[in-house]
């Protein structure tokens, strides 16, 4: 075969390689992400013939993570050996992505002793190797690098392009993930995993408003329990912080377990929790009745003995809990107003030694 069709042939390959490798990676769950790459990586690393591809990301502005790193048979991995590393390690790569969207290096040994990264490479073995940049939101946010090992080689312009457009769909998808990270984070208590006090207070502002006003119709009603647990904070005094947050922790899940299917728990803070349960009967003083059976199961089940590691050590701890539940019209309500009654009909309810009291 001709060179000029083999070559032809081999982009053809590359670029439904390439394609196959963007759906897989835009198709992949959040918690996919990372052994989609780690395969896109593998794929591509064969097909290029090199013997370890990775990616870099730029780490707070100053720092360079490897973060992914594939290898091919008989190939040591040193992505060990590349976290923490210096930004300005890279100088040189930084212009020459903004100036030819590539850095690409035939021979390491040939570069001037004056390139910071020079010894780095020659210490992983590396003979030649080529690096796409990753952009994220219009700056470069790391790199996708082929390295090679055993020779030195070159890489076709179109192998280039390939590489280049799967670099960008793994910036987009590793920064989507970042963002909906953050997003959780800002959302979801970090402990137990609950929608955090944020998440409540949104929840708040969507679902506020007026009755229908229909003096005929009776909406059902609603009920927020304010859950504190007793004698938490001895827990942290004498095991400290790491056991008490897994004593918070299996809380979390007993309250998630214990409420009802369209019920909601939150982790309002320190060892304050909030549920909000839905859809109580349309008569107030048997909406409070329900209510106060969902919250002494709340308790009752907060209050089983659990047992919880400490290194070595498994630690037994009985958490008690009191609660303060409001109960009102599921469409006449002032959250803010529900939580401050919550509050105080559950100290109320601690002092007179009671499981709870209503506000």
């Amino acid at each position: 075969m001709e060179p000029k069709a083999q070559t032809s042939e081999r982009l053809s390959e590359g670029l439904r390689l390439s394609m196959e490798i963007v759906n897989d990676l835009l198709g992949a769950r959040p918690d996919e992400l990372d052994a989609a790459i780690h395969d896109a990586l593998g794929r591509l690393g064969r097909f290029t013939d090199s013997d370890r591809t990775y990616i870099f990301r730029i780490r707070d502005g100053h720092a360079l993570d490897n973060t992914h790193e594939w290898c091919a048979a008989g190939v040591d991995p040193v992505i060990h050996m590349l976290q923490d590393l210096p930004v300005d390690i890279a100088e040189d790569w930084w212009s020459a992505f903004d100036e030819h969207g590539v850095v690409e290096i035939p021979d390491v040994d040939a570069l001037p002793d004056r390139r910071p990264e020079k010894a780095t490479l020659q210490a992983q073995g590396i003979r030649s190797l080529l690096a796409v940049p990753m952009v994220m939101n219009g700056e470069v946010a790391g790199f996708m690098g082929y390295d090679s090992v055993h020779s030195h080689r070159h890489f076709l312009t179109g192998e280039i392009d390939l590489i280049r457009n799967v670099a960008n769909v793994v910036a987009f998808t590793l920064d989507k993930r970042d963002l909906d990270r953050q997003a959780r984070r800002a959302l979801y208590d970090p402990v137990t995993q609950m929608p955090n006090r944020h998440s409540l207070h949104m929840t708040m502002a969507r679902t506020t408003g007026p009755g229908r006003g229909n003096n005929a119709y009776q909406p059902p009603h609603v009920a927020l329990i304010f859950i504190d647990l007793n004698h938490f904070k001895e827990i942290n005094d004498s095991h400290g912080h790491p056991v008490g947050d897994r004593v918070l922790s299996r809380i979390g899940e007993r309250i998630n377990s214990l409420q009802r299917p369209d019920d909601a728990g939150y982790r309002y803070g320190g060892d304050e929790f909030v549920v909000i349960t839905r859809d109580l009967d349309s008569d107030a003083d048997t909406a409070r009745e329900e209510a106060g059976i969902i919250a002494n199961r709340l308790i009752e089940g907060i209050s089983q003995p659990m047992t919880v590691s400490s290194g070595h050590r498994q630690l037994t701890f009985r958490v008690g809990a009191s609660a303060g539940i409001v109960v009102s019209p599921s469409e006449d309500r002032d959250w803010d107003a529900l939580v401050r009654r919550a509050d105080r009909a559950m100290y109320k309810a601690k002092e007179a030694g009671q499981a709870y009291g209503f506000g």
